[in-house]
């Protein structure tokens, strides 16, 4: 009897030593992509403006980043930005859906931490004049942005410039 227990711990501790080293710090926690990969845009930069009251819905008031990821605001559940594209609102605990944010620029791309919007930033408002990165999780591409309005009172309206491709 002493044996297969020895046996079975055996078997389990293996077990949790392949599952460990399978993951990779990048794949604990937020799903962070392998960053070597990644496309950064450094492109022209880029401004994108919501105006207080302006319809998310509508495609003008979305920055369509790619085909995955268009962003945008609300007017009246508090407003954090989400991705139109697979999003009627916002979550603040996980919008914009196929997006993870870190403080900092992309030059500085590999040493960055990064988590979801609220959690990067923790107030919305405090983002306004902060040097932020978004990486696009699909596409695997970086975008230096920063925030440079953010209105309240559940206006919706907010603006930022960003780098394209």
């Amino acid at each position: 009897m002493k044996c297969i227990k020895i046996q079975w711990l055996s078997v389990a501790v293996v077990c949790c030593i392949f599952i460990l080293s399978a993951c990779t710090k990048d794949s604990i926690g937020t799903g962070t992509p392998s960053l070597e990969n990644t496309t950064i845009w450094a492109g022209p930069t880029i401004t994108f403006t919501k105006a207080n009251g302006a319809d998310p819905t509508q495609p003008a008031n979305q920055d369509q980043i790619t085909d995955l990821v268009w962003i945008t605001r609300g007017n009246t559940e508090g407003g954090q930005i989400f991705n139109a594209v697979s999003e009627t609102n916002s979550n603040k605990d996980n919008s914009p859906a196929g997006t993870l944010w870190a403080e900092g620029t992309t030059a500085d791309l590999t040493n960055l931490t990064f988590g979801n919007f609220r959690a990067t930033v923790d107030k919305p408002k405090n983002a306004v004049g902060k040097d932020l990165v978004l990486l696009l999780v699909e596409e695997n591409i970086a975008i230096d942005i920063k925030f440079t309005s953010w209105s309240q009172n559940r206006q919706g309206g907010f603006a930022y410039e960003r780098s394209s491709n």
